[in-house]
């Protein structure tokens, strides 16, 4: 599926599968698209389908979790990204999931494990660093906050969030002229995090 293109793609997902029923990446692919443009109801049925014909697909339960995350069901989200790190224990990506929906339920210390985990299993993730840095921040641990940050951006030096939250941990720190130089990065990178804060 091309990611800049999920309307589109939808009619082409649909044949598909009626080609071959089947095809479940083709089915979470589809239940993505019909997420992105805004039909939750229909992506969530058609990520459940995708489980309910292969139950085993780690994928599925992570991009299912996802999507429940998203609708605000926390807790059949973590369901499901613990059964797809049980049928794949190297699963970078559904610890972080895990990790990030544990945070968002105020279940900070159950989530450190998970985002220490997807940082071992994929220690060159910008992003892990990054969300694990926010957590932190979220929990008033400054310091590691920052440690995490700036891993991010010694493997991304691009990544214009991670400058953000860098700049504003160094600011609450008192680091000024560190903060104004990350902040300047971040902006220089994307003139839109200026509206978003």
């Amino acid at each position: 599926m091309d990611a800049g293109e999920p309307a589109s793609a939808i009619p082409q997902l649909q044949m598909a599968l009626r080609l071959q029923p089947g095809f479940v990446e083709a089915r979470s692919n589809l239940a993505a698209a019909l997420m992105t443009v805004g039909r939750a109801d229909e992506g969530l049925a058609q990520f459940e389908e995708a489980l309910r014909r292969a139950p085993d697909y780690a994928v599925g339960h992570r991009n299912l979790g996802l999507a429940l995350a998203r609708s605000g069901r926390i807790p059949e989200a973590l369901a499901h990204f613990a059964h797809a790190v049980r049928l794949k224990p190297d699963f970078a990506e559904a610890e972080l999931s895990w990790a990030s929906a544990l945070t968002v339920a105020d279940r900070f210390p159950e989530a450190i494990a998970h985002y220490e985990r997807a940082i071992v299993l994929d220690p060159r993730s910008a992003n892990t660093h990054h969300s694990f840095g926010r957590a932190l921040a979220g929990a008033r641990r400054m310091s590691e906050a920052i440690a995490h940050y700036e891993a991010a951006l010694r493997l991304n030096p691009r990544h214009a969030e991670a400058h953000l939250n860098l700049a504003v941990a160094l600011r609450d720190r008192g680091e000024a002229n560190r903060a104004a130089h990350h902040y300047r990065e971040a902006l220089r990178l994307n003139p839109n995090l200026g509206s978003e804060r």
